[in-house]
Order: C-alpha cells, then structure tokens, then sequence
C-alpha cells in the first residue's frame, strides 16, 4: 500500500459522556502519538460537565462532534464512524487509554492491507492488571463472549467493513458485539499485534450493578441477540454459525436470572430453542451450564 501525503489512514473514534474525570489521561494517550495520517474524532455525547472544554484545549486539531442530550454510546460511536474519513477506524473509551505505539504498530500493520488488524488489552481493576489476546482463531464460533475478543477498542477495521455493519441503534451493551460478530465471518485477513496496547479501566465497584441496570443489560443484550440471530438466519448462515447463537443467546437471556429480575419462566420461554441444548454450548463454565438446565427442567412454563 502506498500512502499518499496527508492521506488519513487511521481515524480514532472517542464517544464521550461527562467523562472529566478521566478524559486527560484519554486525550494524552492519543495526541502524544498520533500522526498527520492519524484522526482524532470526539463524540461529546450531552456532557454536562467541562469534558468537551477539556478535549478542546488539549486536542485543538481534532474533531468534536456534540450532541445536546446523552443519546448512548451505540448512537454516539455510529456518528463517529461515519463522520470518519480514515481507511481503518478503531475506538477508544473515555474511561481507558491506548499504550505507547499502538498508531505506529497499526500503521505498520496497514502495510499489509488486512481488514481487520488485532491486538490485546490490559484489564485494570483493584490495582491488578491482567493481560488478554484475542483468541487465535478469527472464527466467531470459537470466541468466548469476551471483551478482549469483540471490543471495537482492541482492533483497527477497515472504514467500509464498519460502515456495514453499525451498532444497532439505542442497544448500548454489547454494542461492538453486534458490530464485530458481523465482520468477522466476512474478512478475509486478520493482522495480529502481539502487545497489549489497549488499557481497559474497571471501576473497583464495576460488578456491582443495581436492579435499573440489570434492567438495562437485559434488554440490550436481548435486543442484539435478536437482531444478530434474524442478521445470520436472513444470510442463510444460521446453522453455520449455530454454536456462536447459541452462546450469545444462552449469555443474553441468563440476565432473567440476575439482580431484582429472577424471572424463570421468561428465561425458559426466552430462545427456547436452546434449552434442550444448554449443556453442549460451549466457552460457558460447566456449573452455569448446568445451573441452568436443572432452572429449565424444573421450571414450567
């Protein structure tokens, strides 16, 4: 691939939503490497706090796209990557940063002209940091319903790849779920950066939700799983990639089961095309599994 002079070969996609706590240390990690082909492009998705301010003295050159009020993240990423004029795009959250090099490892790995271009991230929570790949094989069939293995954060995909394959609007968990599970099964050469470059920051408190937002991920999550379940089904790929469905929608309505729902019987009536299946699924541990199925045998609906 030859770069022309001031072609923009990679556009970096920051939704933000009064993130002034942690936006500098954001912002830092990006201006301190990015180049002339490198886009730095802000979503201040409603903030009510001094985040765009702070985005505007630090990054003068980038864009910042507003909105008046918080439309979420699947809303405010979307408007991001199509305002994007890069070949590739990758996403960062306000709350994390990007480790030193990850433009120059991307750019060198644009050389070789892959769709989508890969690379870990550090988890960091309670002051402990764990390292994570990506699992070797790009078949979605075989990934865990993990971060590391579908963040739009820890991979750098060809603009065009994206703009097919949006968020779905308003589901705002699992939404780079929706966007990769699609991409995957159609590129045809995945790069693979052996560094943790991306660092996803946990609050100490991130496991414990309240009943409003078990709600919430719920209904997220069962909306993606619906939506991806017709996406593969109307391609005629449904049965190819039965174990990937069935472990999203295994994962998607085991939310019936958490904090302030404790609903059975919608979790037995929900997919139930995979009740008789539970114990076969596989990347779920073997005590959900079978937690679950003893919740579907002696449950009636």
């Amino acid at each position: 691939m030859t770069q022309r002079r001031n072609e923009i070969m990679l556009s970096v996609i920051v939704p933000c939503f009064n993130a002034e706590g942690t936006i500098c240390r954001c912002v830092e990690s990006l201006i301190s490497q990015a180049d002339e082909a490198t886009e730095l492009i802000f979503i201040d998705d409603g903030s009510t706090d001094g985040t765009a301010a702070i985005i505007r003295e630090m990054a003068p050159n980038a864009v910042i796209i507003t909105h008046d009020t918080n439309l979420g993240t699947a809303i405010a990423a979307t408007d991001g990557f199509e305002a994007a004029t890069g070949k590739y795009v990758v996403r960062c959250d306000a709350d994390d940063y990007f480790g030193p090099n990850v433009v120059k490892s991307i750019m060198k790995a644009i050389a070789d002209e892959p769709d989508v271009i890969e690379f870990g991230m550090t988890t960091v929570k309670g002051g402990k940091h764990i390292d994570e790949m990506p699992t070797e094989s790009t078949d979605i069939n075989y990934r865990p319903l993990s971060t590391v293995n579908f963040s739009l954060c820890n991979r750098a995909i060809r603009r065009e790849l994206i703009i097919d394959a949006l968020p779905f609007p308003s589901l705002n968990c699992w939404e780079d779920l929706s966007v990769v599970a699609r991409i995957m099964p159609v590129a045809r050469k995945v790069a693979r950066i052996p560094d943790t470059y991306y660092i996803y920051v946990r609050p100490d408190d991130a496991t414990t939700l309240s009943v409003t937002d078990n709600a919430t991920i719920l209904h997220d999550r069962m909306g993606v799983a619906e939506r991806l379940d017709k996406f593969f089904v109307a391609k005629g790929e449904a049965e190819r990639f039965q174990p990937f469905l069935d472990r999203m929608k295994f994962s998607a309505k085991a939310r019936y089961m958490a904090a302030g729902i404790r609903d059975r019987k919608a979790w037995k009536s929900t997919f139930p095309e995979i009740n008789n299946r539970i114990m076969k699924i596989t990347h779920i541990p073997f005590h959900h599994r079978l937690i679950f199925s003893a919740i579907n045998f002696f449950t009636t609906t």
